[in-house]
């Protein structure tokens, strides 16, 4: 996958494609585009190696649980960007044990900060250090697939799901079709029946994220910019200025991207994710550059 395609693609969801095209951005380049979160002492300083670690979740829009996890780094020396894709379900020790999609919304109801906590946890399960973050809700997500004409995507199968709860119903019958916000959502939510778990959905979403990269990034669609910015910055929680955005789409231009998965398998007694310590060290020296030296 080409990298410019993907980071410019992932960042119009956070809102890079209005720093990184136009000039509608002039007046804001020093203020933050997004809600400012209580991100504490959890964020890390750029070393002198210079890759940047982006932690991007998806949050769904009725409770806090994080359905979406990612971290992306950004190496500019080594033109390589390598998405880090955290099962949802992955097990973690945030004041007990818990799955980790549900850390976030624990610290909120507990009284802690609950950005900070995620950071925390996501940079202690992946060994990434997070320089920058960013919470979307995935009500923005789909007010975005929505701004750009829907996504055409081939369903490979019937998805059909209803959570009262969460407020989520998911009604796709399988073919090539163009799927709205509310379908596209309820694609990459999707996890009820499939035998792999979370693992089975993060290949659906990066694949939905793929053909969205192929389709989207037109110069047709840059002029539904600031719709999209005023859809979307109600929408995210980040430390992320307009500057930084500008910056980071610019190192991202000349670089290849690779995703993966963070090594673990299936607990033989719950349905929880757990870690391969091993594995995830070899992935992040090997692949993301970092050694016990960074």
């Amino acid at each position: 996958m080409n990298i410019k395609k993907f980071f410019t693609v992932l960042l119009i969801i956070l809102l890079v494609a209005a720093a990184a095209f136009a000039g509608v951005v002039v007046g804001w380049i020093n203020s933050p585009p997004f809600k400012a979160g209580e991100h504490g002492n959890a964020l890390a300083k750029i070393g002198s190696d210079g890759i940047v670690n982006i932690l991007v979740v998806g949050k769904d829009h009725v409770g806090a649980n994080t359905d979406v996890i990612l971290v992306a780094s950004l190496n500019p020396k080594a033109h390589r960007i390598s998405i880090l894709s955290i099962p949802r379900d992955t097990r973690v020790n945030y004041r007990g044990e818990r799955k980790i999609n549900s850390v976030y919304s624990y610290a909120q109801y507990a009284g802690y900060k609950k950005e900070e906590a995620l950071i925390s946890v996501a940079s202690q399960v992946s060994g990434l250090p997070i320089h920058y973050y960013a919470i979307v809700n995935l009500r923005a997500f789909r007010d975005v697939v929505d701004a750009l004409g829907g996504v055409e995507f081939n369903v490979e199968r019937p998805y059909h799901y209803d959570d009262p709860l969460q407020d989520l119903h998911i009604h796709i019958d399988p073919g090539y079709q163009v799927l709205d916000g509310e379908k596209a959502e309820g694609l990459i939510r999707f996890r009820a029946d499939y035998i792999e778990g979370d693992i089975k959905r993060v290949q659906v979403q990066q694949a939905f994220l793929t053909a969205m990269v192929q389709q989207k990034l037109q110069l047709k669609y840059i002029s539904k910019i600031p719709d999209i910015y005023e859809k979307v910055t109600d929408n995210v929680v980040g430390n992320l200025t307009v500057s930084d955005l500008m910056d980071l789409a610019k190192a991202a231009a000349s670089c290849e991207a690779n995703t993966y998965t963070l090594p673990g398998y299936n607990s033989q007694t719950s349905s929880d994710w757990i870690r391969d310590d091993a594995e995830t060290e070899r992935l992040i020296r090997e692949k993301f550059g970092y050694t016990d030296e960074n």
